[in-house]
């Protein structure tokens, strides 16, 4: 989900934000909880980890570029969210300088994200493949639980971009007035 969303989000970029600027910030908010989420997900998996949690160990540790990438990319989603949110409605004195720091904060974790992307693809693949595809034998309650924690995340940011994205006439006529 979280791939589609930020797909989505890009090309709002390559079509040009000025042009689909309110979709561009509507799926920004909307990725705000579904990020949270994974960040909280993985950040739980890292702890269990550490704290030598057998099944949690069992999976074994990501290589040292994954584990120093990890955090990189979750400092570089945060700079970019809380960017793009100050830029859209935080104080017009602010403006200039959260937008320059969203536009140069974007290169730097796309980057990250498509090595990120390109290192877990397959392994994201057979899970949610796993997750998705019926199954013989138990019945894991794990799927079902990170389904319902998308679909939650998913209605937060539905709740959020709903709540927040009606601000686009108030940062288009300051933008144009700052150009």
């Amino acid at each position: 989900m979280l791939l589609v969303l930020f797909t989505a989000e890009v090309v709002t970029v390559i079509l040009g934000a000025k042009q689909v600027l309110s979709a561009h910030a509507a799926i920004g908010y909307l990725l705000i909880p579904v990020v949270l989420l994974k960040m909280a997900s993985t950040s739980w998996r890292m702890i269990r980890y550490y704290r030598r949690d057998a099944d949690y160990r069992r999976h074994g540790s990501p290589t040292l570029f994954l584990r120093v990438l990890g955090p990189v990319l979750m400092a570089l989603t945060l700079v970019l969210l809380v960017s793009g949110v100050v830029t859209y409605i935080g104080p017009s004195w602010a403006h200039p300088t959260a937008l320059l720091t969203h536009q140069t904060s974007f290169y730097l974790w796309l980057a990250a994200l498509a090595s990120h992307v390109i290192a877990h693809f397959l392994e994201t693949f057979r899970l949610t493949a796993r997750d998705f595809l019926p199954r013989r034998g138990r019945i894991a309650s794990g799927p079902w639980w990170r389904r319902s924690g998308v679909v939650a995340g998913l209605a937060a940011g539905v709740a959020l971009a709903l709540i927040l994205s009606g601000h686009a006439s108030t940062y288009l006529a300051q933008y144009h007035h700052h150009r």
